[in-house]
């Protein structure tokens, strides 16, 4: 899932919306699934402490057996990797990625 907000899925090249992503996870249990994770991604450029308290949020209230949260990291020969060297979004600073993960551990 990566994330619960519209902009910052199209940010992220997501093909998957936050209401599609609701609705499977309502299809999913209702079908009795009874092993479901979500994997989320927090510290990424242009994302917030609010966006990433919502997804949270979000997630927990539909009920995973499994949530897991991964700190967004630049590698090379991605897009990101790309805009960054080009000076078109910074890097989020690791004290600022800390700051996320207290949040996630909440």
């Amino acid at each position: 899932m990566q994330s619960f907000n519209e902009s910052e899925l199209i940010h992220l090249g997501g093909r998957t919306f936050r209401s599609a992503a609701a609705v499977t996870m309502e299809e999913v249990h209702q079908a009795g699934f009874d092993n479901v994770s979500l994997d989320l991604m927090y510290g990424f450029p242009s994302q917030t402490f609010n966006s990433w308290r919502c997804t949270l949020e979000t997630s927990v209230a539909l009920m995973p057996n499994h949530l897991s949260c991964y700190v967004f990291t630049v590698e090379e020969g991605t897009h990101f990797h790309r805009e960054v060297t080009e000076g078109f979004i910074k890097e989020t600073d690791e004290d600022l990625q800390n700051i996320f993960s207290e949040i996630t551990n909440e």
